[in-house]
């Protein structure tokens, strides 16, 4: 995607997608200086139908759903 940096103007970022899970929801924890990131999270699977996500970003959440719900 195309960000904007206030010195370098548009910049182009890449995007990396993992799917998760685990029995420990504290195992995750947001480094300091993690490069524009300001919040981490977990969702249950029935919250994450509830997210708002872009568009282009559903059919990869609802993709990984499954595979999990298929692993269980």
């Amino acid at each position: 995607y195309v960000a904007t940096d206030p010195e370098r103007g548009n910049i182009r970022k890449r995007v990396t997608y993992f799917i998760a899970r685990t029995d420990n929801p504290d195992v995750i924890k947001l480094p300091e200086g993690s490069g524009g990131l300001d919040k981490v999270a977990w969702f249950a699977i029935s919250q994450v139908a509830e997210l708002n996500l872009y568009p282009d970003v559903r059919p990869i959440v609802d993709k990984a759903i499954k595979w999990i719900l298929n692993k269980e």
